[in-house]
């Protein structure tokens, strides 16, 4: 009596499988970079709207000058005078959401294998702010803006390195989801 184990059809199945699993790697990929994309997107700072700006002006002025109707007043106008005197093409702040819409990724070959690179270009409109707001908390800046703090708790320095960390942690559940489709598992 004689037994035989053949790896023929494994053999068969893995060369069939071969250039589908090479599109596993890439949509997984493609799927890992979107996700810490939208999760950075999430998590960065967000500089305030006209309305939040102005209430946090307005704080500042009843703190220093006290709440009172005459306050209140000698606030507004204050206000309204400064409007006067800006030009009206100027913008001298960044609009809100300036920071989040420079958050970019691309697929990126490096030695024959490929990586999801989420980053801020330099030359983006907020690249000096991006880099200066995920890598120096404590040293240039401490305190949250009234936008980061109406965005909530996760919005705050090394957004993209939490969520490069997130992503890596989901990686191996996006990756079995393609196997899955593909029948591979």
């Amino acid at each position: 009596m004689a037994g035989e184990i053949s790896l023929r059809e494994f053999e068969k199945r893995l060369a069939k499988a071969g250039a589908r699993v090479e599109l596993v790697l890439r949509e997984t990929l493609k799927d890992a970079g979107g996700f810490a994309h939208a999760e950075a997107f999430r998590n960065a700072p967000k500089s305030p709207t006209a309305k939040q700006e102005r209430a946090a002006r307005k704080r500042k002025w009843e703190a220093k000058h006290g709440k009172s109707k005459a306050t209140t007043r000698a606030f507004n106008a204050a206000q309204k005078a400064g409007k006067k005197r800006r030009k009206a093409g100027s913008h001298s702040r960044p609009a809100p959401g300036g920071l989040e819409n420079s958050i970019q990724w691309r697929l990126v070959g490096r030695g024959g294998r490929q990586d999801a690179e989420i980053y801020v270009a330099a030359n983006a409109p907020a690249g000096k702010y991006a880099k200066r707001i995920h890598d120096e908390k404590g040293k240039s800046w401490r305190n949250r803006g009234p936008g980061t703090v109406a965005k909530g708790a996760r919005a705050d320095d090394k957004f993209i390195e939490r969520a490069v960390e997130k992503a890596r942690k989901r990686l191996a559940s996006i990756a079995n989801t393609h196997l899955r489709n593909l029948g591979l598992v």
